[in-house]
């Protein structure tokens, strides 16, 4: 009788666990959701691309060189790259922030393709590599 008394406590505290960890992602669905839903679309003409800033997010231990040299690069061109930093474990966490930094960088990457054209990220990595 005391095992079933048991088995069935343990159930019940495992679909309370499930539950918690369901909900849990169930916030993150609701906040990406609400993240996205609240873009409010722009034309191009109506930007004020007086500061540029780019948002990017690297998961793990950055190349330091790499972040150096396309600040310097970014700087030449009159804009701003802040980078984000987070871990190497691929969390949730680091996977909301990736989508936070894109979501910060959508203002800066239409002024970018306003100022210089569609391919502005190739000519961009053309002086990247002119740096080496």
């Amino acid at each position: 009788m005391v095992y079933f008394y048991f088995a069935y406590n343990q159930q019940i505290a495992f679909r309370v666990i499930y539950l918690f960890l369901y909900m849990k992602n169930l916030t993150y669905f609701v906040f990406l959701l609400f993240l996205f839903s609240c873009d409010n679309k722009a034309p191009q003409n109506n930007l004020n691309c007086d500061e540029i800033t780019l948002y990017r997010f690297i998961g793990g231990k950055p190349d330091m060189n790499y972040v150096k040299k396309t600040q310097k690069v970014a700087e030449s061109w009159g804009f701003a790259i802040h980078y984000d930093y987070g871990s190497c474990g691929n969390t949730n966490k680091d996977k909301l922030q990736a989508i936070i930094s894109k979501q910060k960088s959508k203002k800066g990457l239409a002024c970018l393709t306003a100022k210089y054209g569609e391919n502005w990220e190739e000519k961009f990595k053309q002086d990247l590599e002119l740096l080496e």
